[in-house]
């Protein structure tokens, strides 16, 4: 299988766990981020930290994995010499 369609495959399988947990996560803090109450002004500020530094994760794990997943694949080779020149190559 190339790197590519086998990157491309584990993000499409991973993807939807990964948004899952993140919105449990994020959904389960933001009472604590939006709703006023006693003791909420101590903890808002880790709260907000905690949710926002799970959306940037999981906005890497979408953009920046696949790349660096892909960073050693191969490229196609291509020949610097041009068509002209080739059959000088080949006379000698």
């Amino acid at each position: 299988m190339p790197r590519s369609e086998a990157v491309r495959q584990a993000l499409e399988t991973r993807a939807r766990p990964i948004v899952l947990s993140t919105l449990t996560s994020v959904l389960g803090m933001a009472p604590l981020i939006f709703m006023p109450g006693l003791g909420a002004e101590i903890y808002r500020g880790l709260a907000g930290v905690v949710a926002g530094g799970m959306i940037v994760g999981t906005t890497f794990t979408w953009f920046l994995m696949p790349s660096l997943l892909r960073l050693g694949e191969a490229a196609p080779v291509t020949s610097n010499v041009s068509a002209a020149e080739q059959p000088l190559l080949a006379a000698d």
